[in-house]
């Protein structure tokens, strides 16, 4: 056999040789086609490497090109205690996009398919990786960063309630309140002041209806601190409840996100879940045990109804989850304000206090209070005559703004 016929034979064998190894590599993953992955259908999503509560991925194949569309729905039934049902839009997997459609290639790897990428928004860039096959979509979200970072990196605290010299007279305060308006004939009474008194007002039942506290006292004794990252994402470090003693804990990540859209205006994304796990663990300092019951089915004695509070704030802000809830801030170096305008403060007054002032036994404690104590015991009169015409001045405000104060953390 001469050297040229072995030549030829022993190239043909290699040839051989090789498409039978490539037909033994070949891909064994099945296409996925169309598909949605969610909480328990076997969706696992990680953003800064924690996990994301309440969403959803709609994955589409085409041969090696993929579609993800990821959002985020919450049902309501699953917030224990309320009797809500439905569905609400909630905030999406990336800060200031409700809904991102993400387009990529898809490696085949043994039985499933591996893809990654980078990308932007209007507010964020980010680089992404997973894995898919029919069971499940693994996908995790690093190195986002905000591309306005005028907040990032910064922590902050409670400002304390403390009493100033005069009558309804505070040096400072966890709230940030505003409220002027052009007053009614004849009606003689500070509403700014009179929302101090409802805020700072020990009408509240703790440590097992032995005490009253009040907003303000339970804001301050409950939150050590507020942190905005620079991924979106706010971490907060609070007093709860951990094996039945009170101690100090930090907000899981990616419950509660937040964008700056300019020096005063940003957007704050909030995971009810992640809220409704956070209220029932927060308590008053120094109690081993959540005073504050969501859950009860009875109303308390006071009229102070938490509960009905809660679903009152849900209905309110609920269809503001996805797209953001729009927020001013006043930043300096001696502190931060974070507050809603007037047109949204209005609006949730509406429907989150006007209900309390309705309530014969809210303000019988509320009353009942400013009765007893001597500086504002000679404005009740005035508080009685002003409290059914709050509505009315409502449309007569000018400007009214509700929020939180903040000075920077750890405090000096």
């Amino acid at each position: 056999m001469n050297k040229y016929l072995l030549s030829t034979l022993a190239s043909s064998f290699g040839l051989l040789t090789l498409v039978s190894c490539s037909n033994d590599d070949k891909p064994t993953v099945t296409p996925v086609g169309e598909k949605i992955y969610a909480r328990n259908a076997g969706l696992q999503l990680y953003y800064s490497q924690a996990p994301m509560p309440g969403k959803f991925a709609k994955f589409s194949q085409n041969g090696s090109d993929a579609a993800i569309a990821l959002g985020s729905q919450i049902d309501l039934s699953q917030i224990s205690g309320l009797g809500l049902s439905g569905t609400l839009k909630a905030p999406g997997v990336l800060p200031g996009s409700p809904e991102l459609l993400i387009q990529t290639k898809l490696l085949p790897d043994g039985d499933l398919y591996n893809f990654a990428g980078k990308g932007e928004t209007d507010y964020v860039t980010y680089a992404y990786s997973g894995k898919v096959n029919k069971d499940s979509l693994i996908m995790a979200f690093d190195g986002v960063t905000l591309k306005n970072t005028r907040l990032a990196n910064t922590a902050w605290t409670p400002a304390p309630l403390e009493k100033g010299d005069g009558l309804l007279e505070y040096k400072s305060m966890p709230f940030h309140i505003v409220w002027e308006y052009e007053p009614l004939p004849n009606v003689e009474i500070d509403l700014e002041k009179l929302l101090d008194i409802i805020v700072t007002a020990p009408v509240i039942p703790v440590y097992n209806n032995t005490a009253y506290s009040s907003l303000a006292q339970l804001l301050g004794s409950a939150v050590k601190s507020v942190g905005f990252r620079s991924d979106g994402n706010i971490a907060a470090t609070y007093l709860g409840t951990a094996n039945g003693a009170a101690q100090f804990q930090q907000t899981p990540l990616n419950g509660f996100q937040y964008v700056v859209l300019s020096d005063n205006m940003m957007k704050l994304y909030l995971n009810p879940l992640s809220l409704y796990s956070l209220i029932l663990t927060l308590q008053p300092a120094g109690s081993d045990n959540p005073d504050i019951d969501f859950t009860r089915a009875d109303t308390p004695a006071t009229g102070f109804d938490m509960k009905r509070l809660l679903a009152a704030f849900i209905d309110a802000v609920g269809p503001m989850l996805a797209p953001g809830i729009p927020a001013e801030y006043t930043l300096s170096q001696s502190g931060l304000d974070i507050y809603m305008n007037t047109e949204m403060t209005v609006t949730l007054l509406n429907k989150i206090l006007l209900p309390l002032l309705q309530d014969d036994a809210t303000v019988k404690a509320l009353l009942a209070y400013i009765q007893s104590q001597p500086d504002l015991a000679p404005l009740l009169p005035k508080i009685q005559e002003a409290l059914p015409l709050i509505p009315k001045l409502f449309e007569r405000t000018n400007c009214l703004e509700l929020g939180f104060a903040y000075l920077p953390y750890p405090a000096k």
